[in-house]
C-alpha cells in the first residue's frame, strides 16, 4: 500500500480483504496513530475520523466521517479470492466526485450523493473526492469464506449478476428513511464512549439486514437486475431529498417548487419519490422535522416549545400530537428521561 501526492491530490492504493487492515494502511501513510480501530485525521490533511472494526471473523466495517483539504483517490485493486463490499454513502460534494473502473467512468458535480453501492473486489475501482468534500460513508466487507458459508447458491447467483454490472448499479439503490435513521445513529455516536461498539454493531447489522431483505424481495419481484435510475432522475430525487431533510426548511415547499427543483412533472415526482423512498413527499418531510425536534430535545439545550417552534410548529398541542403519532410517546417523556 502506498500514498502518492501530486499538487493537491492524494492516492491511496490498497487490496481490500478486511477493513481492519485497510485503516491500518491508511493510518501508516498519513502518519497517524490508530487506537482501537480509530484514526483521527491529522490537521494538515483535514478533519474528522475513520473507524474500523470486526463484526465477526468474516465481516468487518468502516466508518468514514471526514472532510479533506486535498483531493483523495481511494484506489482499490482487484483481489483473488474476492470479497463483497456494501457502502452506504452520504456525501456533500464540494466540486466533484469521480468513480472509475478499468472501462467505465462516472464524473459527477451534483452537490449531494446519497446512495447504496454493492460491489465485488474482483475488479479495480477508483473513487476520487474533490477538496472540501464532506464524506460520510459506512462500509461493510464480507470475505469469501462468509459468502460461501452463509449465502445460498440462488442468492449468490443474483449477487454475481448484480455486482458484475459494476458502475451500472451505483445509483440503483438510494438511502430511504429507514436506512437514514440507522446512519444518523452511527454518525451521532462518539466512537470513544463505552457503549459505542454495541450501538455501532447493532446499527450496522440492521443496515445489512435491511439491504439484503430488500435485495431478495426485488430479485423475486423483478426476476432480474433492478432497473437503474436515470441520472437526471437520480439528481432530481436527491435534490428534493436534501430540501425536505434540511432542518433550515421552515415549511413544506410547494409541490410545484419541488417539481421545478427536480426538473420533473408533479405526477412523476410524486410517483418516483414514493417508489424510491417508500413514502409520500410530505410524509418524508414531516418525519425528518420530527426527528430533528427529537434530537433537539434529547440534547437538553432546547425546551419542548423551542424544539417545536424551530421545526415550524407554532402550536404546542399540535406539535405534541404529531410527535406522539410519530414516536408513540409525548415529547415530555424525553424531558423526564433527560
Amino acid at each position: 500500500m502506498r500514498l502518492l501526492k501530486t499538487l493537491t491530490r492524494m492516492t491511496y492504493e490498497f487490496e481490500l480483504h478486511n477493513f481492519n487492515d485497510w485503516v491500518a494502511g491508511l493510518a501508516a501513510v498519513f502518519g497517524a496513530p490508530v487506537e482501537k480501530g480509530l484514526m483521527q485525521l491529522p490537521e494538515k490533511y483535514g478533519e474528522g475520523y475513520v473507524l474500523a472494526g470486526p463484526i465477526n471473523g468474516d465481516m468487518s466495517y468502516i466508518i468514514q466521517h471526514f472532510t479533506l483539504n486535498d483531493a483523495l483517490t481511494l484506489s482499490r485493486k482487484k483481489t483473488d479470492p474476492y470479497s463483497l463490499t456494501l457502502f452506504f454513502n452520504q456525501v456533500q460534494v464540494k466540486d466533484f466526485i469521480e468513480i472509475k473502473t478499468g472501462t467505465d467512468r462516472i464524473y459527477d458535480e451534483a452537490r449531494f450523493r446519497s446512495n447504496i453501492f454493492l460491489s465485488s473486489t474482483n475488479y479495480d475501482l477508483d473513487i476520487t473526492f474533490s477538496p472540501g468534500t464532506q464524506v460520510r460513508r459506512v462500509g461493510i466487507c464480507f470475505n469469501d469464506k462468509m459468502i460461501a458459508r452463509y449465502i445460498g447458491k440462488d442468492i449468490l447467483f443474483d449477487l454475481f449478476l448484480y455486482t458484475g454490472q459494476q458502475l451500472n448499479n451505483v445509483n440503483r439503490e438510494l438511502i430511504t428513511m429507514e436506512y437514514k435513521a440507522f446512519l444518523e445513529d452511527i454518525f451521532n455516536t462518539d466512537p470513544r464512549t463505552p457503549l459505542s461498539k454495541l450501538i455501532l454493531h447493532n446499527r450496522i447489522l440492521l443496515l445489512v439486514e435491511t439491504f439484503f431483505q430488500s435485495f431478495i424481495e426485488k430479485m423475486e419481484q423483478d426476476k432480474g437486475i433492478p432497473r437503474k435510475l436515470k441520472e437526471h432522475d437520480l439528481h432530481g430525487l436527491q435534490t428534493v431529498e436534501q430540501l425536505l431533510s434540511n432542518p433550515e426548511t421552515e415549511k413544506f415547499p410547494s409541490i410545484e417548487n419541488l417539481s421545478k427543483a427536480a426538473m420533473m412533472s408533479t405526477t412523476k415526482l410524486k410517483n418516483r419519490f414514493k417508489e424510491v423512498y417508500g413514502m409520500k413527499l410530505y410524509e418524508f418531510y414531516n418525519r425528518n422535522r420530527l426527528r430533528e425536534a427529537r434530537r433537539l430535545i434529547e440534547s437538553g439545550q432546547y425546551s419542548i416549545k423551542e424544539a417545536g417552534y424551530r421545526i415550524g410548529f407554532t402550536n404546542l398541542s399540535n406539535f405534541s400530537k404529531a410527535f406522539r403519532k410519530e414516536f408513540g410517546f409525548l415529547p415530555s417523556a424525553l424531558r423526564e428521561n433527560h
